[in-house]
């Protein structure tokens, strides 16, 4: 009997061995698993988030392409103009030659609105619709105005000068320069009497100012390379009438 139970006692000591062993590669696997899973980890969750970086950069991309993100308070957008509220409309982004059809149609759905906020304004890729934007602004009896941290440049200034009343925090800034076309020509590479010419200075003109003072603010303008802006002064913008 004791022999028989020192062969039982044997057997189980190399059972509780075996079990031991085999726990002990369980508990390895699982540590290796842990392990892997927290190499894994940073990996699997890094994909969702590229997948909304994509989704982002596409967002962007669009919004490029209709111009700035909407402005958290605004009510609908049209091309580079915001709707702030249904007598107020904000100007954030140049003009192309889809603004006009973009700004009838604000105005349609918006024919309350009054006044136009410009905030950021490099000017425009085509003249041409960039002051057919300008006379609707003047013949839809709209005021305009610069706040301190708004800037307008270029057709900007034209878009700003269309308003019915124009007026401007201290610390706007208006930048004026010649223009150029797809030729490389600019305004002073043509005669006085070229109708490209005269027609700014019938455009300014049409919008108060004399007639001198037309022809002699868009000489100012032009005396300053395509490639450059002037930044006009306070003085400069009360002596060529350019706001109220």
């Amino acid at each position: 009997m004791e022999q028989g139970s020192l062969q039982t006692e044997s057997a189980q000591r190399r059972i509780y061995t075996v079990l031991g062993r085999v726990a002990d590669l369980s508990i390895a696997r699982v540590t290796d698993s842990l392990r892997i899973a927290i190499l894994v980890a940073p990996i699997l969750f890094s994909l969702p988030g590229i997948a909304r970086a994509e989704t982002f950069e596409t967002t962007d991309y669009e919004v490029a392409e209709q111009g700035p993100a909407l402005p958290a308070a605004a009510l609908q957008r049209f091309g580079p103009f915001s709707v702030i509220n249904p007598a107020t409309a904000e100007l954030n982004g140049e003009t192309d030659s889809d603004t006009p059809a973009l700004f009838r149609k604000m105005l349609a759905a918006y024919p309350g609105i009054k006044r136009i906020t410009m905030i950021e304004c490099a000017g425009t890729v085509d003249d041409e619709a960039n002051l057919e934007v300008a006379r609707m602004i003047r013949r839809a009896g709209i005021d305009t105005h610069v706040p301190a941290n708004g800037s307008v440049r270029s057709g900007g200034v034209e878009l700003f000068m269309a308003g019915v009343r124009r007026t401007h925090d201290h610390g706007a800034e208006f930048g004026v320069h010649s223009w150029e076309d797809d030729e490389g020509r600019q305004a002073r590479d043509v005669p006085a009497s070229d109708p490209v010419n005269r027609e700014y200075v019938a455009y300014y003109q049409s919008v108060g100012l004399p007639a001198e003072t037309a022809r002699a603010f868009y000489a100012f303008t032009n005396a300053t390379p395509f490639d450059h802006i002037h930044y006009m002064t306070e003085m400069e913008l009360a002596r060529f009438r350019i706001t109220d």
